[in-house]
């Protein structure tokens, strides 16, 4: 299980860390970053499964 997630550079997250427990609930306002987290996680789980310019279509 991931216990901490830090991002820099991505999108709206400049340099974003988020500590994670066996459930994690991501409340905020419209246009914090909140997709662009899931947006993250979705790319690094691409780029363990799949070519890298694949990753990223």
């Amino acid at each position: 299980m991931l216990a901490k997630i830090h991002i820099t550079g991505y999108k709206s997250l400049r340099d974003a860390t988020v500590r994670l427990s066996p459930l994690t609930v991501f409340l905020g306002k419209n246009n914090v970053g909140k997709s662009n987290l899931f947006d993250a996680l979705r790319l690094v789980s691409n780029l363990a499964k799949m070519p890298v310019i694949s990753a990223f279509a």
